[in-house]
C-alpha cells in the first residue's frame, strides 16, 4: 500500500477593486533591486516590538518612500535610501517589512 500526504500551504489572495491599478504589488523590501523604489506599507507580526520601533525611529515608518542604493549578491545585506539617510538592512529584518510599488 501506497501512502500519499498532501500539504497545501496558506496563501494570501489581495482583492483589488475596479479603481485600483494592477501595478500595485505587495512584496518585501527584501524583494527590491537596486535602482527601485516603493512606499512602506507595515511590518510582518513576526517582527519583534524592539525592531519595530527602531526602524520606525530610523525612517521605516507606513507611507515613508524607499529605494534600494545597494544590492550585494549571495545575500550580503541591502542599502536603502530613506528621506535624506541611507542604512543598510540584514535579509532576516528586511523581509519582514511590507512594502508596495510605488504610484509615481
Amino acid at each position: 500500500m501506497i501512502k500519499i500526504t498532501i500539504r497545501i500551504k496558506s496563501v494570501k489572495v489581495r482583492l483589488m477593486n475596479k479603481h485600483e491599478n494592477n501595478s500595485r504589488v505587495i512584496r518585501s523590501l527584501w524583494n527590491l533591486k537596486k535602482g527601485e523604489s516603493c512606499v512602506i506599507t507595515g511590518f510582518d507580526d513576526a517582527m519583534q516590538a524592539r525592531y519595530k520601533t527602531r526602524l520606525t525611529e530610523l525612517g521605516f515608518r507606513p507611507g515613508a518612500g524607499i529605494s534600494c542604493t545597494v544590492a550585494p549578491r549571495m545575500g550580503a545585506p541591502k542599502l536603502y535610501r530613506v528621506a535624506n539617510a541611507v542604512y543598510s538592512l540584514e535579509k532576516q529584518i528586511a523581509e519582514l517589512v511590507s512594502t508596495e510599488n510605488s504610484s509615481a
